[in-house]
């Protein structure tokens, strides 16, 4: 297997389906959702394509039940690091070393998400 050597290389053949995320005016229960079927700890808050902030499953699963209705814009937590798609796959290392993700963009927009579980998996 070819070793990426940018954080495209290591996002290509993990985006399936659009980037698990969520809108600021997605409710939480419909956040949760999206969270776990992905198997998500986090996702990214994207409004017009870019990060505004994330929201952790913590969050999401302990408002959930009482206040599902809530709006993740109103539970928002700091961004993910953020990385450009050229940005080398050590500096992507570097990053999760001190974060648990890392968003892939492409002119500001987000791609995908990177956790050190896929550095994992890329380089066993």
């Amino acid at each position: 297997m070819a070793c990426a050597s940018t954080a495209i290389d290591l996002v290509i053949g993990r985006i399936i389906d659009p980037l698990a995320a969520a809108h600021p005016n997605t409710p939480v229960a419909t956040a949760l959702r999206v969270a776990l079927a992905r198997g998500a700890w986090a996702i990214p808050v994207i409004h017009n394509g870019t990060q505004v902030g994330s929201v952790d499953v913590a969050t999401l699963e302990s408002l959930a039940e009482e206040h599902g209705a809530l709006l993740v814009g109103e539970v928002l937590e700091g961004p993910l690091p953020e990385v450009d798609e050229r940005a080398p796959a050590l500096e992507v290392a570097d990053l999760l070393e001190r974060h648990p993700a890392v968003v892939v963009t492409r002119a500001g927009f987000a791609l995908g998400l990177l956790t050190a579980e896929d550095l994992l998996r890329e380089h066993p």
